[in-house]
């Protein structure tokens, strides 16, 4: 037996605890089976910190070129930073290791997200994480104080609803929105968008709420019609900015890297304000014409939008 396999056979030991059997521990259960099987999946990951080393290395390289160009003395030339083509990486930070790069990604596809408070909370609550992590050495929770909870709950939630997608793309766009300002941008406006998207989370409540009860097919509708009223006017608000709006050209002066952020948080903004439009659309057709799109055509995760369901089990694939 090889110290790989002695290493991850705790995994599958039996061994007491609140957790064992909870679906989050079945997932890793099966990924780190794979990962097993397959090992070149961690050279892989490797290679793509490697990557993403380099790339930042490239940007730091761009900067002190843009800096040095900034503070040249009248009539002088600048001894910039050369451009190498073949970038080499020297010791730096410590990385994460690959097996742990390869797990976070796993729990990233499972919760939807490893970013959001909801997301993060299951995380430092999970026993099967903080356990994993504890036989991995990362020395994070000792455990020497535990407290159990008897109750298990089993909650479906492998079908997100139009109408938590759209409220998400909303609330991301407008976050996104407001952080032009570390970049020395105006944002835009505020207008009356907090509340209505105060208003989407309380009829989006209503709307979960309502399900199954008597008479709710018609209550419903009604309250998603105030949904869509009230997502329809942050749409209206946002589009015209998207489109007029240059950030790029409004940031001129700064430095590459803080151009690259600039960007990724545009383009980023200008995405979801055009996904929001798509589930909008296709949200309305199904709540008030009956037409149901296929799950190819419709966005499925926030946080990956290429994820889609399997028609025999109907989990995320």
């Amino acid at each position: 037996m090889t110290p790989e396999t002695v290493e991850r056979s705790w995994w599958s030991e039996p061994l007491i605890w609140a957790s064992w059997d909870c679906e989050m521990k079945k997932v890793l259960d099966e990924a780190l089976s794979l990962l097993a099987g397959h090992p070149k999946i961690l050279g892989l990951i490797e290679a793509d910190q490697d990557a993403v080393g380099k790339a930042k290395k490239k940007v730091r390289q761009a900067d002190q070129r843009w800096q040095a160009a900034q503070t040249l003395p009248l009539g002088l030339s600048a001894e910039t930073v050369p451009v190498t083509e073949n970038l080499t990486l020297a010791q730096g930070r410590p990385r994460m290791k690959p097996e742990l790069v390869y797990v976070f990604l796993v729990l990233r596809g499972y919760l939807g997200s490893i970013g959001d408070h909801e997301a993060r909370d299951r995380l430092l609550d999970s026993t099967t994480v903080q356990l994993y992590l504890l036989r991995r050495g990362e020395g994070l929770d000792d455990f020497s104080q535990v407290l159990l909870d008897s109750t298990a709950v089993k909650a479906n939630s492998a079908w997100p609803t139009d109408a938590r997608i759209l409220l998400g793309l909303l609330e991301r766009a407008f976050v996104g929105s407001q952080k032009l300002e570390y970049f020395g941008l105006s944002t835009i406006p505020v207008w009356w968008v907090p509340r209505w998207l105060k208003k989407l989370r309380q009829l989006l409540f209503k709307i979960n709420n309502a399900t199954g009860k008597p008479g709710s097919k018609s209550k419903r509708k009604k309250q998603y019609r105030q949904f869509f009223n009230h997502a329809a006017k942050i749409i209206d608000h946002l589009i015209p900015h998207c489109v007029e709006r240059e950030p790029l050209q409004e940031a001129a002066d700064q430095p590459p890297s803080r151009r690259a952020l600039l960007v990724k948080l545009w383009q980023r903004l200008v995405q979801d304000v055009c996904d929001a439009c798509a589930v909008f659309h296709y949200a309305e057709e199904r709540i008030f014409e009956d037409q149901v799109r296929p799950a190819a055509e419709k966005l499925l995760s926030l946080a990956d939008g290429e994820a889609a369901y399997s028609k025999r089990a109907g989990a995320r694939r």
